[in-house]
Parts: C-alpha cells; structure tokens; sequence
C-alpha cells in the first residue's frame, strides 16, 4: 500500500522491519512486530501533518471504550499515542449520526426484502464487582437488535386477503388439545430414539465431535470462523437498559420503529423477531394486550406498530435452553454419572458450562443405546413405576431430542 502510493518508498517498509524486528525472532513473534512496525509509521507520519490522525483516533477510542479517563488521554496526546479526548467524544458523536444515517439508507434502499430482527440482551459481567461510594458494579446491560436480509425473498405481507398472520385469541388450547388428540393420535406414541431408529442412516451420517462442538464459540477454531462471521449483518441499533418486562421489550422495538418512522418499510409486513424465551413471552404479552383492547373497544396504550412483530422462538435459543433445563432438572442423575465417570472427588456445578453439558448428554445417550434392550427386556413397556418412567422419558425422549434439535434436525 505504501509503495502503490509513492513508489520511491519502494522497500522502505521492509528496511524498517531489518531495523527494528531482530532476525533470531520466531516467525510468528516477527509477524506479531510487525502490527508494531506499522503503528510507528503511523506516529512519524502524524509528526509532520496533523491531519494524519486515524490511528491515533482508534487508540483513543478503544482508551474512552476502556473507561479511561479523559486527563489519561489528553496525556497519553501529549505524548504522540493518541488523540485529544475532544476529538474522541466529537469522532464518537460523527459514528453515531452517520450510522444512523447508514441504517436509514440500508432500509430505504432494501427494504422491499424480508429481514429477520434479533433483540438480546447483552452483559458486559465480566467487570469489577467491587463496590464504590457511587455505584455498586460496572457492569452494564444492553438491549441489542440486529437484522439481516434474507436474499431473494420479497416482504410477507403483514394482511393477506383480509386475513391477518396474527390469530386475535392468541394460542387456543382447547384446540391444539382437538387436535392432538384427533389428528396426531398415535404419532407421539412413539419415543424418539424409536423415531430415529427410522431414519435412512446412508443418508445422514454426521460427525459427532462437530455435533458435540456446535455451540463452542471460539473463533481461533478454523472450522467455525466462516459459520461465525457476521457478513451481511446489519446493526439496527442498542442501547442501554434490562430486558425483564413487557415495557422493556417494547422500549428495545422501538429503535426499529423509529426508523420505520422515516422508511416506512414495515407497514404493512411482517417483521419475524428472534429471540430467547423471555423475548417469546413479552413481545407476544404485548400483542395480546393489543388485540384485547381491541376486541374490548377501549384505548390501547400499546402502538399498532406492534401487530408487525411476529415472535419466535430460535433453534439456537432452544437448544440451549432445552440442554441447560434438562441438566438442572435431573441434575442429580447427572450427578452421580458424573462422579461414577470422573471420580468422587470431581465436582459437578449445578449450571456447568455448554461443552460439559454435551458431552454428559452425549455419554448418558450412548450409554442407553447399549443397554436399552436389556432393560426393556427385564421390565418391559407397560411399567408404570414413576421413577421408571421418568428416567426412561429422560432417556428416550429428552436427552437425544435435545442434542439433535438443533445440531440435526434444524
């Protein structure tokens, strides 16, 4: 890049590396320099024209993003590393407006599309707990929503020949038990593992190191980094608040509403929300307040914006939630499989970590398929012993159900 700008600075990079990085150094250790090589021609740069400040713009935004304060930063200026802390609040104030912006025109130009939205929370808890004379941690909680296009499909249409996506009663149980009993009888009288037995295994044949490993999230795994990426992710938007309530949920749509407000590319469409169970229950509480006011003739406090979101629920939140309920649940069967496996002396935490929680599913499953004629034999399917039942519903049912719900079947 240096040399395509001036190309007498034709091998003036490399001779700073020769002066500089010393040749014993390992390769990696000599690459990792070389960061710091470019950093100190950034500096000399900055010494002649002032103007050249880009770099020392990021360092002060990754100091102010730090909680450093702003004499930290004006010293650290008056030393040539970084920008003045004016300059790093203006820069911040320009990011914020012209995203904005940026947003605005994204949906101005595609919003004809069908985009699905994810509002979560977000904790940054790994701060310090100690408390001040001001406050009791500094940990901080936002309420985040991205959205992403999906390619060549056009906008649902929110009301199609005069019948809306939304059913006005919400979930109706006196029919879905209609229809469990009716349409579906028999269906679910087979456990899963007997389902799975089904299968045409030529045909799916899967890893199980890459089904034990689907939510680990480290991105030094080659593998994962194309499947983590966020290409084609759009930031709507976040800001700081919890999402515990009804009203929290409503304030986090909101920064999608607000841009709607502009665009207009959400009236009349359907706007899928994915979110964790919490997410599920609120976004839809309020839009069964909506529709009860409705029905009721009275005032809604509640927008009509709102009949656009359709909430559901994720195979990615499933998963984790299902993998995590079942181990606390019958956390003392795992328990003791634990220590039976690892030793007494090992400790089980009662919410262990994701990869713990695979790989006792995973070994209570494979553990089953082995002994499960044998067992089967010997007490048959007509005991109706409670304990029995249950760890055979656990078995047979939970535990593949939940490793596969999202590893496989999505």
């Amino acid at each position: 890049m240096i040399e395509e700008a001036n190309p007498k600075l034709k091998g003036f990079f490399p001779s700073m590396i020769n002066a500089i990085i010393p040749k014993e150094r390992s390769a990696h250790n000599k690459q990792e320099a070389k960061k710091s090589v470019v950093a100190i021609c950034y500096m000399i740069a900055g010494l002649r024209n002032k103007f050249v400040n880009q770099f020392k713009i990021e360092v002060g935004l990754y100091l102010a993003a730090s909680d450093t304060t702003w004499e930290a930063i004006d010293m650290l200026s008056s030393l040539g590393y970084s920008a003045y802390a004016k300059t790093v609040a203006d820069f911040q104030k320009k990011i914020q407006k012209n995203h904005i912006t940026k947003v605005e025109n994204y949906f101005s130009e595609k919003g004809d599309f069908l985009h699905i939205y994810n509002v979560d929370d977000y904790h940054n808890i790994h701060e310090i707990q100690r408390p001040n004379s001001v406050s009791t941690s500094t940990a901080k909680h936002f309420a985040t929503c991205v959205t992403k296009l999906v390619v060549d499909c056009s906008a649902v249409p929110l009301t199609f020949n005069g019948i809306s996506i939304h059913n006005p009663n919400n979930i109706e149980a006196p029919r879905i038990c209609w229809y469990l009993l009716n349409k579906y009888g028999g269906i679910f009288d087979i456990t899963y593992t007997e389902r799975q037995s089904l299968w045409n295994h030529d045909n799916n044949v899967f890893d199980t190191i890459e089904l034990l490993t689907v939510h680990s999230y480290d991105d030094a795994i080659a593998e994962r980094k194309e499947e983590r990426s966020m290409n084609g992710l759009q930031l709507v938007g976040f800001k700081e608040q919890h999402l515990h309530s009804m009203q929290d949920y409503l304030n986090a749509l909101q920064m999608i509403l607000d841009i709607n407000g502009k665009t207009k590319h959400l009236e009349n469409r359907v706007v899928p929300i994915v979110a964790n169970w919490p997410g599920q229950l609120f976004i839809r509480k309020a839009l069964t307040h909506f529709y009860a006011s409705r029905a009721s003739g009275s005032q809604s406090t509640i927008s009509q914006e709102i009949e656009s979101f359709v909430p559901m629920l994720g195979p990615l939140h499933l998963s984790l939630n299902s993998r995590e309920h079942v181990m606390i649940i019958y956390h003392s069967f795992f328990e003791q499989m634990f220590h039976f496996v690892f030793g007494k002396n090992k400790k089980l935490a009662k919410k262990p970590k994701p990869w713990r929680i695979n790989l006792l599913l995973e070994l209570a499953r494979s553990g089953w398929i082995k002994i499960k004629n044998e067992v089967m034999q010997k007490f048959g399917s007509t005991c109706k012993d409670v304990e029995y039942r249950t760890v055979i519903d656990l078995l047979d049912n939970l535990i593949p159900a939940t490793l596969d719900v999202y590893a496989i079947l999505f």
